[in-house]
Protein backbone atom coordinates (compact mmCIF):
# COMPACT_ATOMS: atom_id res chain seq x y z
CA UNK A 1 0.00 0.00 0.00
CA UNK A 2 1.42 3.43 -1.39
CA UNK A 3 1.93 6.24 1.52
CA UNK A 4 -1.22 7.91 -0.27
CA UNK A 5 -3.05 5.03 0.47
CA UNK A 6 -2.65 4.53 4.10
CA UNK A 7 -3.16 8.53 4.41
CA UNK A 8 -6.40 8.38 3.14
CA UNK A 9 -7.36 5.26 5.67
CA UNK A 10 -6.16 7.43 8.20
CA UNK A 11 -7.60 10.14 7.58
CA UNK A 12 -11.42 8.88 7.06
CA UNK A 13 -10.48 6.90 10.52
CA UNK A 14 -10.28 10.22 11.92
CA UNK A 15 -13.17 11.81 10.21
CA UNK A 16 -15.37 8.62 11.48
CA UNK A 17 -13.86 9.18 14.96
CA UNK A 18 -14.50 13.23 15.16
CA UNK A 19 -18.49 12.42 13.81
CA UNK A 20 -18.49 9.69 17.17
CA UNK A 21 -17.28 12.64 19.15
CA UNK A 22 -19.50 15.51 17.74
CA UNK A 23 -22.31 12.89 18.54
CA UNK A 24 -21.44 11.89 22.16
CA UNK A 25 -20.93 15.52 22.59
CA UNK A 26 -23.97 16.90 21.84
CA UNK A 27 -25.89 13.64 24.08
CA UNK A 28 -24.28 14.95 26.96
CA UNK A 29 -25.67 18.56 26.28
CA UNK A 30 -29.04 17.56 26.34
CA UNK A 31 -31.56 18.35 29.11
CA UNK A 32 -31.95 15.65 31.59
CA UNK A 33 -34.82 13.74 32.23
CA UNK A 34 -37.40 14.60 34.94
CA UNK A 35 -40.07 17.14 35.78
CA UNK A 36 -38.91 20.57 33.93
CA UNK A 37 -37.96 23.24 36.28
CA UNK A 38 -38.61 27.02 36.09
CA UNK A 39 -42.14 28.57 35.60
CA UNK A 40 -45.41 27.49 37.11
CA UNK A 41 -47.52 25.36 34.68
CA UNK A 42 -50.00 28.46 35.27
CA UNK A 43 -47.47 30.67 33.25
CA UNK A 44 -46.87 28.35 30.76
CA UNK A 45 -50.23 27.63 29.54
CA UNK A 46 -51.67 28.75 26.06
CA UNK A 47 -54.58 31.58 26.95
CA UNK A 48 -57.67 30.86 25.31
CA UNK A 49 -56.75 27.71 23.47
CA UNK A 50 -58.78 26.26 20.71
CA UNK A 51 -57.52 22.59 21.46
CA UNK A 52 -60.16 20.12 22.99
CA UNK A 53 -60.10 17.09 25.01
CA UNK A 54 -57.87 14.12 24.14
CA UNK A 55 -60.53 11.70 21.89
CA UNK A 56 -59.97 8.62 24.77
CA UNK A 57 -61.96 11.02 27.49
CA UNK A 58 -64.29 12.98 24.88
CA UNK A 59 -65.99 10.03 23.84
CA UNK A 60 -66.31 8.70 27.43
CA UNK A 61 -68.47 12.10 28.40
CA UNK A 62 -65.86 14.25 29.61
CA UNK A 63 -66.59 16.64 27.14
CA UNK A 64 -66.42 20.29 29.08
CA UNK A 65 -63.28 21.52 31.33
CA UNK A 66 -65.26 21.61 34.32
CA UNK A 67 -64.82 17.78 33.75
CA UNK A 68 -61.32 17.77 34.57
CA UNK A 69 -59.32 19.11 37.44
CA UNK A 70 -56.91 21.33 35.19
CA UNK A 71 -59.72 22.21 32.45
CA UNK A 72 -57.49 24.82 30.83
CA UNK A 73 -55.01 21.72 29.95
CA UNK A 74 -57.55 18.70 29.63
CA UNK A 75 -55.94 16.89 32.54
CA UNK A 76 -56.92 14.89 35.38
CA UNK A 77 -60.66 14.07 34.57
CA UNK A 78 -63.18 13.30 37.47
CA UNK A 79 -66.63 12.65 34.84
CA UNK A 80 -66.81 8.87 35.69
CA UNK A 81 -65.66 6.82 39.75
CA UNK A 82 -62.35 4.91 37.75
CA UNK A 83 -61.24 8.60 36.42
CA UNK A 84 -61.91 9.92 39.89
CA UNK A 85 -59.80 7.51 41.59
CA UNK A 86 -57.26 7.82 39.21
CA UNK A 87 -57.28 11.67 38.90
CA UNK A 88 -56.53 11.62 42.95
CA UNK A 89 -54.06 9.79 43.08
CA UNK A 90 -52.17 11.08 39.85
CA UNK A 91 -52.89 14.71 41.82
CA UNK A 92 -51.69 13.63 44.70
CA UNK A 93 -48.04 12.94 43.05
CA UNK A 94 -45.46 16.19 44.20
CA UNK A 95 -44.09 15.61 40.74
CA UNK A 96 -47.80 16.73 39.29
CA UNK A 97 -48.95 19.05 41.95
CA UNK A 98 -45.83 21.14 42.28
CA UNK A 99 -46.41 22.31 38.97
CA UNK A 100 -49.52 24.50 39.89
CA UNK A 101 -49.65 27.38 42.51
CA UNK A 102 -50.59 27.11 45.95
CA UNK A 103 -54.26 28.80 45.03
CA UNK A 104 -54.34 26.51 42.09
CA UNK A 105 -53.72 23.26 44.06
CA UNK A 106 -56.59 24.14 46.74
CA UNK A 107 -58.79 24.67 43.84
CA UNK A 108 -58.58 21.93 42.24
CA UNK A 109 -57.96 19.49 45.40
CA UNK A 110 -61.70 20.86 46.56
CA UNK A 111 -62.52 20.05 43.33
CA UNK A 112 -61.46 16.40 43.39
CA UNK A 113 -62.92 15.87 46.87
CA UNK A 114 -66.72 17.24 45.46
CA UNK A 115 -65.70 14.63 42.92
CA UNK A 116 -64.77 12.21 44.84
CA UNK A 117 -68.13 12.83 47.14
CA UNK A 118 -69.90 12.44 44.21
CA UNK A 119 -69.20 8.93 43.28
CA UNK A 120 -69.08 7.63 47.05
CA UNK A 121 -65.01 7.70 47.16
CA UNK A 122 -63.44 8.22 50.44
CA UNK A 123 -60.11 10.30 50.58
CA UNK A 124 -57.75 10.18 53.60
CA UNK A 125 -56.81 13.09 55.45
CA UNK A 126 -53.56 12.79 54.64
CA UNK A 127 -54.55 13.82 51.08
CA UNK A 128 -56.64 16.35 52.00
CA UNK A 129 -54.19 18.24 54.82
CA UNK A 130 -51.65 18.24 51.66
CA UNK A 131 -53.83 20.92 50.21
CA UNK A 132 -54.68 22.26 53.51
CA UNK A 133 -58.36 21.09 53.60
CA UNK A 134 -57.53 19.03 56.49
CA UNK A 135 -61.39 17.93 58.08
CA UNK A 136 -62.69 20.44 60.87
CA UNK A 137 -64.22 17.80 62.97
CA UNK A 138 -64.52 18.96 66.68
CA UNK A 139 -63.40 16.95 69.27
CA UNK A 140 -65.62 16.09 71.83
CA UNK A 141 -64.82 17.14 75.85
Amino acid sequence: MSNRGRFVEIYADLAKAKGMLRALDTMSKAAPPGPKKGKPLSEQRIKGSSHTAPKEYREGGATKRSDYLDGENWKYPVDTYKHTRAAIGYFGKPENYGMYTESERKTMARHALRAAEKFGINVSDEWKQKFGLGSKKKEKR
